[in-house]
């Protein structure tokens, strides 16, 4: 899974990897890609080739117990493309959302 998060602070970043590495089916690529044109929620981008939604579902939930709700949208949506079953995180708003952890101190 691919990581991109420009506006982020490095305490933010912390918090985002902190809450994806609760997911052990996961490896996460720190990534310094922009964001894609138009895109103004936090989203996940799935390839057509990925079928696991129970693994998409705990993705996103657990973003969002994190405080970074987010959006589950397939990848010809905004025209970006990953190779076999690689997954994209795109952060782009980073301040929390009614947070159940603790967030890291800057």
């Amino acid at each position: 899974m691919h990581v991109i998060a420009p506006q982020c602070s490095p305490g933010e970043l912390s918090n985002i990897y902190s809450a994806l590495a609760e997911i052990k089916q996961i490896s996460v690529i720190k990534s310094d890609a922009e964001l894609p044109n138009g895109m103004l929620h936090n989203s996940i981008l799935i390839p057509n080739l990925v079928r696991d939604f129970t693994l998409i579902e705990d993705l996103a939930n657990t973003l969002t117990t994190h405080g970074f709700n987010t959006q589950i949208n397939y990848i010809n949506k905004f025209n970006h493309h990953y190779k076999d079953k690689h997954i994209g995180v795109y952060i782009t708003h980073c301040n929390l959302v009614g947070s159940t952890s603790k967030k890291l101190s800057n």
